[in-house]
Order: structure tokens, then C-alpha cells, then sequence
């Protein structure tokens, strides 16, 4: 029986860490420098052995002071006293009653750790490893572990922390601490960890627990007041002994009133007394419960132990000016385009019961694109076909938008679709050659299918094609494929869509990931106006004979193409028209990289796509047998453009908030706003105190808001988060409340 076995059998542990040490300082030479650069040692000494099961503990210390590593891994006290490999070499050459060194694993040093219990045994004399273990470790820095019976595995790279006793494999990578002995059963280098080898790791722990909610201040504390009062508790924790039970467990009722945003400040202190056991301390603080003590019963007793600290009562910053409502650029949908367009347009105003000329802009454009079908693409390859939204409240006049659309695609031959029952339907509606023109009456069920997990299959699969079609226009569609036939496929479709919605139902639809993964974000936008008188009809709307004269022109076009083996007419450019394209380019580019709003960068990624469409279809209608984008098509396409996203963001400010909490949020900040503002009243004069300065008591909010007191906090902090509201303390004349207020704006 070798040494090792027999100190464990005898519960020697003198004779243990004798033969654990000296194994260490042979094989240091073994260990790889990509851990030796880390400033990440600890050393460890064995204090107690199980004979029984063949066990023993491994007790961390810090290299330089020889303490116990104790309190909460990672906080700035534990990751100072961590050692270089130099210090803890030193620390265990130097000090015999330590048996070896290892490493902390904290995300900051970025390995990852693999501990295989049990998986070596000796076979014929040579170590026998465990198959599975073995093709996981090839290739990495591998040895084998103090038992003598695990095996350690290192990687640069991250994966879950975790456990899985049964099988015996332990993963760190951002918690715990690792031995290492040098005892390699290879030489190989610390590799990176793959994304596959990553993905294995994972499958050898259990499945991840549900996320634990955010844990909330237990009782009277605002979550955003915590951190200001956390430092001063701190500093006088600092004067108090941990090691009196009854101290320290009043203490601790004391600082749970802050909330589980404590609990690190209540290892940390708790971790001074050599009594201190984290499983303890963890249970205790778990069953503390909110009581009439405060965290200010903290300072009280500090102060006995010679703490002479201020208390600094946390407090708002000044005050910054009541925000004005939201100013959008002021960009309308423009005019008609001169030509054909203004034609429609006059035409469809002057026999609309309800004219409404953005509308009615929008609806000839996407039916003038209906007449750009496959013979047709920009220099790119890319198509011509446009997808419109048009909102506005029921009686606003949107059907006669919609009928001016389906007018024109019915005159210059697109196929016509109400709406598509599902996605087998619009496929196939889809004919070689022709464009499709679809228009919807109520668009909102479908955007909503994006982001709604419970939408019908069959809206799903709609949205989703339609998506496809908006790009497809450049090579073709593959569509489902029928039994014993091959799939369906058209050559460079041109599917155009005009869809309509109230902003209640599109509100309640769309989310933000609509607008950059759904169709809104390929969508051109419009609202109708709803201050607009009715009108008596002069008559119904027809088509102008500019239209038709367009359509036989076109016909004629198409039926006498040039026989140059060309199938389509590709739209060229002036030499202004691109110039002017490129600024227009690198401003939206400009735009996307200086924004951070998630919206204004979804709204600025497709902007130059549909700029050059809208003036590729106004090229083709000014001369369908030589298209030419000119400098005027450019213009007016960019002013198009440009009050289509103002319309999109203004939509998202004024009816979107994607989640509760956001929603909340918003409101508490128009709440806020109304009582600076003097719409709500008090007669407490300590918040009417607060108001002149330009805070919003805390209670009048909440009180105003009708939401509990938890979602008041939460939506608070949100605010608080995105830098929208400011939280602290008001005092004046000895009286202190808690304030909201609009954060002061820098410089």
C-alpha cells in the first residue's frame, strides 16, 4: 500500500500533507505558464480526513497573510489577497503544514475547469482512464487530481458552472476554487475551449434551474436608494465584531431591511470571525424576516465601538429641467411625385368622402411598384417591389386608400390578393412573370404572429413568406415542396404589399423586435390624419389616362424587348443620382453608428433598400422601355423615406412599451412630470417643499399611479436604469422623504 493510502487510513494528517506536498513540488515544473500568469493562487492545507470514504477536505488560504479564504469569491477584498504563482510557490515551499497550491476560478481569468471524480484506476501498473473523460480531455492540460483517483482538466474559454454527483463532473469557470498538482497525464498547452467541446460540457450537468427572479429590498427601502446607504453601512460593519452569535445574528435582521442587495456585505462581514461558515450564514440570512429594526440599528451600535462615521442620508442629484413632450423631425410624407403619381393623387383626393393625402401618396406608390414586376431590377439585381403600412382609426378613409391601390395594380396587370389564409394560399397565388399585389384590411394579426408564440400556425407561416418575398425579387422562391412533385419555384417574383391597421390593434402587435426581424422593418409607413372633415363625393374614383397610356406603353415594351438575351430592363443611373445615393448611404450609416435606440438603428437598416427601390419605380414609370434613375427620383424617394421612419418612431414613442415593467415605467414618468408640472396637489408640506425644488414625493407617485408598491419599485428602477428618473432622499427642516426626480442633464 503506497504512503498516501496509508495516512488516509490512519487519519494522519501530518503524514498526508507530507506526501501531498513533496508530490506537488515535483511536478511543478509541469504545470502550463498560461496558469502560471494568472494572478488567480491560492494554497491549501488538509484539516480533516475520512478514512471511511478514502476523503479528505482541501482548505483554501490566501498565499501572503496564510488566512482562510472566506466571504464572498470575487469581491474586491477576496480578489486582492489572491496570490501570484511566485507568492504561493513561496508560501508552500516555505510552510510545511500546507499540502498544495490551486487556482480561483472567477470569470476575470477566463478558464474553465473540468473535475472528473473517479474516473482513473490502475490497470497492469498504467493509469486506466475512464473512455468518456478521455475523449473530452485530449488536447488540453490534464492531470490528475490530490486523491489520486479524479482528474483536472484546463481551458481558456467559458461554460456553466455546475455539478452532476452521480456521474462525478464538477465545471467551474466563475466560482469555486481548483487544486493543482503538476501530476499531467499529458504536456499538452491550456487549449481554447470550442464551441463544441463547450456544448459536451454542458450535457454532462444537470439542466439549468429556472432563473431566479430579481430579489427586492425586503421592507421600507427603495432597491434604487440601496447602493448609496450600502458604502456608509459598510464603513461602520468595519468597527463591529462578527463573533458574538447574538450580535451578529441582530445585526443581521438590521441589514437584511436592505434587501438580498446586502447579503454580499453580510458574508463579507461575517467572514471576519473565525465562527464563520458560509452554509451558516447563507441559512441565517434566509431566515431573517422584516422587523421594526432598521439598517439605521447598524450606526447605533457602531458608533459604541468607536465608529465616529457620518451618516449621509442618500439624496437625489440636482434636479435636472422637466423633460417636453417628444419632438420628431418634422418630416411629412411629401407630395406626389410630378407625373403620373399626381395624377392619381388629385384624382383619388377629389372623390375621396374622407381625403387623406398621406394615405393616398402611400397607396399609389406601392400600386405604381405592382407595375415594376420580374422584367425589372436596379443595377444590384435587386427588385422594385415595396410593402406599405398605412395606419389610422376606423372611418379615417382608408379604404378608399386601399381601393386607389388595387385600381392601379388591377390596370397595369398584377395579380390581386385580399389576403392570404395562409402560406400555401399566397404561394400559390405567385405566377412567373407577373407581381402580386396584396392588400390587406387588417394587417395587425400578422405582424403580430412574429412575436407572439400562441399566434395560429397558419398567420406563422404567412408572415414568414411574406418576409422571404420582400428580397426574393433578386434570384427566386422555393416554396414548399407538393407530394411526388418538386417544389414550387418562381424566378425573381415581385410580390408588392399594402396593409392597413388602427394604432390600437398595430399597437398591441407589434413589439420591438417587430420592427427589426418582422415585417414592419421592411415596411414604408403612413398615417392618416384624423382631424380631416368629411366630403361630399363628386363622383367615383377612375383611374387618369395617364395610367392606362403607362400600361399599353408598358405592354409594348415587354412584348418588343430587345433580343439580346437580356430578360430584364435593369434601371440605370445618372452620374447625379449616384452621387447624391452614396451621401445618402454613408448619412444613413452615419446615423445607425451615432444612435443606440434599438428602434432608430431597426428603422435606419433599411433605409437605403427603400430609397433606391421607390426611386427605381419612379424611373420606370417616367420611361418603362430606358428607366433612369435621375436626381429628382433620388429627392423625393429620401423625403419619402425619411418621413416614413419618423412616422414608424413616432408610432413606437407614442403607443409601444415591450413589457409591463417598461409600460410602468413610462407611466411613472408622465406621473412624475404631471406633479412638477402642479396637475397633482398635496397637502403635506413636506412634499410640496420637495415639488418647488423639483422633486416628486415618492408616496404622491405611488399613490397617483394606482400600481402596488412592488411595481412602483420596479418601474422605477427601470427608469432609474436607463437614465429616464433620478431616485434618493429630500430633506429640508429636519423633515426627509423620498423623492423622484428628472435627472440633471450633463454639461
Amino acid at each position: 500500500m503506497n504512503t498516501k493510502q496509508t495516512a488516509i487510513d490512519a487519519g494522519d494528517i501530518p503524514a498526508l500533507t507530507a506526501f501531498l506536498r513533496s508530490a506537488f513540488l515535483a511536478n511543478r515544473d509541469n504545470i502550463p505558464n498560461a496558469l502560471k500568469e494568472k494572478k488567480a493562487w491560492l494554497i491549501w492545507k488538509v484539516t480533516k480526513i475520512e478514512p471511511d470514504r478514502g476523503k479528505f477536505d482541501k482548505i483554501p488560504h490566501y498565499p501572503r497573510t496564510k488566512q482562510t479564504r472566506r466571504g464572498v469569491q470575487g469581491c474586491e477584498r477576496d480578489f486582492n489577497q489572491l496570490g501570484s504563482w511566485e507568492e504561493a510557490l513561496e508560501a508552500i515551499t516555505n510552510d510545511p503544514s500546507f499540502a498544495g497550491v490551486g487556482v480561483a476560478m472567477l470569470p476575470e481569468f477566463g478558464f474553465t475547469a473540468l473535475d472528473a471524480d473517479n474516473k482513473i484506476a490502475e490497470k497492469d501498473g498504467q493509469i486506466d482512464i475512464d473512455d468518456e473523460v478521455k475523449s473530452i480531455i485530449s488536447g488540453t492540460y490534464s492531470e490528475i487530481s490530490p486523491s489520486g483517483k479524479g482528474l483536472r482538466s484546463f481551458w481558456l474559454g467559458s461554460a456553466r458552472d455546475g455539478k452532476n454527483h452521480p456521474r462525478g463532473f464538477e465545471v467551474f469557470h466563475s466560482k469555486g476554487f481548483v487544486t493543482v498538482t503538476g501530476e499531467c497525464v499529458n504536456l499538452a498547452e491550456v487549449a481554447e475551449l470550442s464551441v463544441a467541446l463547450s456544448s459536451r460540457l454542458d450535457e454532462l450537468l444537470p439542466k439549468s434551474s429556472p432563473a431566479k427572479k430579481e430579489l427586492q429590498p425586503r421592507a421600507g427601502v427603495p432597491a434604487v436608494f440601496a447602493p448609496s446607504i450600502l458604502k456608509e453601512v459598510s464603513t461602520a460593519l468595519e468597527f463591529i465584531p462578527a463573533d458574538d452569535r447574538d450580535l451578529w445574528v441582530r445585526m443581521g435582521h438590521a441589514l437584511c431591511t436592505l434587501g438580498d442587495v446586502a447579503k454580499p456585505l453580510w458574508h463579507e462581514w461575517s467572514a471576519k470571525s473565525d465562527k464563520y461558515g458560509p452554509e451558516d450564514a447563507e441559512k441565517t440570512w434566509a431566515s431573517f424576516k422584516p422587523s421594526r429594526t432598521g439598517y439605521e440599528a447598524i450606526f447605533a451600535e457602531a458608533r459604541k465601538w468607536g465608529w465616529e462615521g457620518t451618516i449621509i442620508s442618500p439624496a437625489v442629484p440636482k434636479p435636472g429641467p422637466i423633460p417636453k413632450d417628444p419632438e420628431y423631425l418634422s418630416h411629412e410624407i411629401p407630395g406626389p411625385f410630378p407625373g403620373v403619381m399626381t395624377d392619381i393623387v388629385d384624382a383619388a383626393l377629389k372623390s375621396a368622402h374622407k381625403p387623406q393625402p398621406a394615405l393616398t401618396v402611400l397607396a399609389a406608390l406601392i400600386g405604381m411598384a405592382a407595375a415594376c414586376d420580374g422584367a425589372y431590377s436596379l443595377g444590384s439585381g435587386g427588385a422594385l417591389n415595396l410593402y406599405g403600412l398605412g395606419v389610422g382609426s376606423t372611418g379615417t378613409g382608408k379604404d378608399h386608400a386601399k381601393h386607389v391601390a388595387e385600381c392601379i395594380g388591377k390596370e397595369v396587370g398584377a395579380i390581386l390578393l385580399a389576403e392570404a389564409g395562409s402560406g400555401q394560399g399566397l404561394e400559390d397565388a405567385l405566377e412567373q412573370g407577373r407581381a402580386l399585389l396584396c392588400v390587406l384590411d387588417e394587417v395587425a394579426h400578422t405582424i403580430a404572429a412574429f412575436s407572439n408564440p400562441s399566434a395560429p400556425p397558419h398567420l406563422k407561416v404567412v408572415g414568414q413568406n411574406y418576409l422571404k418575398l420582400f428580397s426574393a425579387g433578386k434570384s427566386r422562391y422555393i416554396g414548399r415542396a407538393l407530394a411526388g412533385k418538386k417544389p414550387i419555384v418562381v424566378e425573381k417574383p415581385c410580390v408588392n404589399l399594402l396593409g392597413f391597421a388602427t394604432p390600437e390593434k398595430l399597437g398591441d402587435a407589434l413589439k420591438y423586435g417587430s420592427i427589426a426581424d418582422g415585417l414592419v422593418g421592411r415596411m414604408l409607413m403612413a398615417s392618416a390624419d384624423g382631424t380631416v372633415n368629411s366630403m361630399r363625393q363628386a363622383g367615383a374614383f377612375s383611374l387618369p389616362e395617364s395610367v392606362t397610356s403607362f400600361a399599353l406603353h408598358r405592354t409594348g415594351v415587354h412584348i418588343n424587348k430587345p433580343s439580346s438575351g437580356v430578360d430584364r430592363f435593369v434601371v440605370s443611373e445618372t452620374p447625379e443620382a449616384t452621387a447624391f445615393l452614396n451621401r445618402v448611404n454613408e448619412e444613413f450609416e452615419e446615423e445607425g453608428r451615432a444612435t443606440v435606440s434599438e428602434v432608430e438603428k431597426a428603422v435606419l437598416v433599411r433605409s437605403m433598400e427603400k430609397v433606391e427601390r421607390i426611386a427605381g419605380v419612379l424611373a420606370v414609370w417616367c420611361a418603362p422601355s430606358q428607366p433612369e434613375i435621375k436626381l429628382p427620383h433620388v429627392e423625393w424617394a429620401l423625403s419619402f423615406v425619411r418621413a416614413s421612419n419618423t412616422a414608424i418612431r413616432k408610432f413606437v414613442g407614442d403607443h409601444i412599451h415591450s413589457g409591463k415593467v417598461q409600460a410602468d415605467a413610462a407611466a411613472i414618468r408622465t406621473i412624475v412630470k404631471k406633479i412638477l408640472i402642479g396637475s397633482y396637489k398635496t397637502d403635506r408640506v413636506a412634499e410640496r417643499e420637495a415639488i418647488n425644488a423639483g422633486y416628486a414625493p415618492w408616496s404622491l407617485a405611488l399613490k397617483r399611479s394606482g400600481l402596488d408598491s412592488k411595481e412602483f419599485e420596479l418601474g422605477v428602477q427601470h427608469a432609474v436604469a436607463c437614465g429616464e428618473l433620478a431616485g434618493g432622499a429630500y430633506s429640508q427642516g429636519g423633515r426627509r422623504i423620498k423623492v423622484i426626480s428628472f435627472p440633471l442633464e450633463e454639461g
